[in-house]
């Protein structure tokens, strides 16, 4: 028997014991959805046979929802009462689970060390992989619906080009344990995805970024105040204790990462200055690693802006677009914090790797402040990079 833990759940859903699926045949296969006005015969309108939506639409979303209320109804359901569905579509036949008659599970990202057995709070948990299917098989030239809830809210992902003829047809080539995980990441966090371009400008001119580490009430407090002119000392200082608190903890993990041993001292005196509240040993340790750290994870020894580049594209390659890691906004933030040019005639304030790595960073710069987003970085960096 398999020791993946993987597998072995899967094998357990398998065993119990669910109602079957719905299987009917059907005269005409859906092909997917009106995306614009009503189109009467003759004329020409917007089709998606391929698309994910969710409940923050609004009516075009909910209109889309009430559509498939026949779907429901057929597989003797009750669209009220529905909170999960999964329908595969072959050209001539329709087979639809309902709720209890699949189980999931779900591979989650821990913001610290999970024992064998112990309860894991929501705030420990900062990203879904993958949502765990057992007993549903998605032939790859069959089209397929996942329709998933967390509580009141909903959102579902269709794709219907394996049914359409060439040369639009494309068959279902991705890990829909991928996708669905996608879905129920966008439900949990949608927050997080939600942020305006407004918010976003607000949070990276503060020098702030939603680090790994801050999701959940930390985060909660810090974009609060940073909207809406709040104390963010106040909401420092509490990052800052609870920070402190997972220190020991998060350095042993750092340093087991095969792409950050080489700095294992490095990030130890860092770490032990921040406790000393040291912080210009913190900063001028640990600011001028990072460039290193990132070149030697990512194998790619060269320009800054290539080397932001890989790690983008790196996230996007090892992890859906849905991510608590956040690819593209942390490219900005690295170029516009951590990576920014810095002119050394007008501004000894900046503190970054270009102004600590050619000493003319002001020593009054590297506050609290400073030395606590650096290791907050480091902490999420150590989420994004391999190895």
């Amino acid at each position: 028997m398999s020791t993946d833990p993987i597998s072995e759940f899967r094998r357990q859903l398998t065993q119990k014991n669910r109602p079957p699926p719905v299987v009917f045949k059907v005269e005409h296969q859906l092909s997917g959805f009106n995306g614009s006005r009503p189109v009467g015969p003759g004329e020409f309108g917007v089709w998606e046979s391929v698309g994910f939506h969710s409940f923050d639409e609004g009516l075009p979303f909910f209109e889309r929802l009430e559509s498939l209320d026949w779907l429901i109804d057929r597989a003797g359901g009750h669209p009220s009462y529905v909170d999960r569905v999964f329908g595969i579509f072959r050209p001539k036949e329709t087979t639809v689970y309902l709720n209890q008659m699949f189980d999931y599970g779900v591979t989650v990202r821990a913001k610290r060390l999970a024992q064998p057995g112990a309860v894991l709070p929501q705030d420990d948990i900062v990203g879904f992989e993958k949502v765990i299917f057992s007993g549903v098989n998605i032939p790859k030239d069959a089209g397929v619906l996942v329709l998933l809830s967390q509580g009141w809210r909903k959102a579902f992902f269709s794709d219907f080009r394996p049914l359409l003829p060439p040369p639009w047809r494309q068959f279902i080539d991705y890990d829909i344990e991928i996708v669905a995980g996608q879905l129920l990441s966008h439900l949990v966090y949608t927050k997080y995805f939600l942020l305006s371009q407004e918010d976003w400008d607000k949070i990276i001119t503060a020098g702030w970024f939603p680090f790994i580490f801050l999701v959940g009430r930390l985060w909660d407090g810090l974009i609060d105040a940073i909207r809406h002119g709040g104390d963010l000392k106040r909401e420092e200082d509490r990052i800052h204790d609870a920070f402190s608190k997972e220190l020991d903890e998060k350095l042993q993990s750092w340093c087991k990462k095969r792409s950050l041993s080489e700095d294992a001292e490095i990030l130890r005196r860092a770490v032990e200055s921040y406790k000393r509240a040291d912080w210009i040993s913190t900063v001028s340790l640990a600011m001028p690693r990072l460039e290193g750290i990132l070149n030697r994870a990512l194998n790619w020894p060269g320009s800054v802006r290539k080397l932001i580049d890989a790690l983008t594209t790196h996230i996007q390659g090892s992890t859906h677009r849905r991510s608590l890691l956040f690819p593209d906004r942390l490219r900005r933030y690295l170029e516009e914090t951590l990576f920014q040019y810095v002119d050394f005639r007008h501004d000894s304030s900046t503190v970054n790797r270009h102004s600590v790595a050619h000493g003319v960073a002001s020593p009054g710069s590297m506050t609290r402040e400073t030395a606590l987003k650096l290791l907050l970085l480091v902490d999420h960096l150590f989420y994004c990079i391999p190895g």
